[in-house]
């Protein structure tokens, strides 16, 4: 299974929640607390977005299990797939080519 996303995800969401706590209930006679409370919320939301992430993840596994166990074409739509990626490749090396060519040309 694939995780959906980056750890990026994780770390900003870490970031935006240490930020927002720090905002919200900064008070000069207690740093040191609030800090620690700050990067404890932080730890915290790290966790939960992985969560989310793990989720979002084994939901779309799901959802694509089914489609492909529905589909009895399967082994159709997949040579199919792979014969247009083909072509698609084919006509990229020929237009590049072409390109090449003309770079050629001009600079004569």
């Amino acid at each position: 299974m694939k995780m959906k996303g980056t750890i990026f995800w994780n770390s900003w969401f870490a970031i935006i929640s240490f930020t927002f706590y720090f905002m919200l209930s900064f008070h000069p006679d207690y740093p040191n607390k609030i800090i620690m409370e700050s990067l404890i919320y932080a730890f915290l939301s790290f966790i939960f977005m992985y969560l989310i992430r793990w989720s979002l993840s084994s939901i779309m596994d799901n959802n694509s299990t089914e489609k492909h166990d529905h589909n009895p074409n399967s082994v159709e739509n997949a040579v199919q797939e792979s014969l247009t990626d083909k072509s698609r490749t084919d006509e990229s090396e020929q237009i590049a080519a072409i390109v090449k060519k003309m770079m050629a040309e001009e600079q004569r």
